[in-house]
């Protein structure tokens, strides 16, 4: 009886042996594909973008598909930057170039008139450059509220558009004065309301009438 148990014994440890090899080349061979996916993953450069395509297990499909939406996003977002930055640099190369000039006549200038004229000329540019550069950093916040993860959030919200232009002008209105300049906001009969992002469209506006005030002369309506 006792050899009986033992060799029922030994059969049973023989099986589990079996078992756990059979398992363990089943689990190697079923995670051979996501170890291919990591290799080609150590591969990519940082600014290689584009969605996986490796094959792999079913049950780690949805987690493919969630990163290559995160590539996607990404990819807008980067994207949107270099297009900023190439903006920036073409915006701000003939201004500055301007500045350079003048101060270099400014300093070979003799005369304290024309001293005096480039001056107001510098003055003028650098007034200039400093908009054109609150602009590019408003267009910035344009471009990352604009990427694709908050495309949804943009047309989201419901705005009277009316209550909008009459708050954006009135907050102009004593650099108009200032100016010397007649900016007044005429309201039409009924209620305007579109789907937008408010932030968005006040910095539309605020361009639009800055844009009118920087180039209307005194005395302008």
């Amino acid at each position: 009886l006792s050899g009986l148990v033992g060799s029922e014994m030994c059969i049973r440890d023989r099986l589990i042996l079996v078992a756990g090899i059979v398992m363990w080349i089943g689990i190697g061979w079923g995670l051979k594909p996501l170890v291919r996916l990591e290799a080609a993953l150590n591969r990519r450069t940082p600014s290689d973008l584009r969605p996986i395509e490796h094959e792999v297990p079913r049950e780690v499909r949805h987690l493919i598909d969630a990163i290559n939406d995160l590539m996607h996003r990404l990819e807008a977002s980067f994207g949107a930057m270099q297009r900023f930055t190439s903006n920036a640099a073409h915006q701000l190369r003939t201004p500055l170039a301007a500045i350079q000039t003048q101060a270099e006549l400014a300093i070979d200038e003799t005369n304290p008139k024309e001293i005096t004229k480039r001056l107001e000329h510098l003055n003028r540019s650098t007034k200039q450059t400093s908009r054109l550069i609150n602009q590019l950093l408003s267009l910035a916040r344009v471009n990352q509220a604009g990427t694709i993860q908050d495309s949804a959030a943009i047309h989201s919200a419901t705005i009277e558009l009316k209550e909008v232009c009459e708050q954006v002008t009135r907050e102009f209105v004593p650099l108009a004065v200032a100016k010397d300049i007649d900016l007044g906001f005429e309201s039409l009969e009924g209620n305007y309301n579109i789907n937008g992002n408010r932030e968005l469209i006040e910095e539309a506006l605020k361009n639009l009438i800055d844009n009118a005030l920087n180039y209307c002369p005194r005395g302008a309506t």
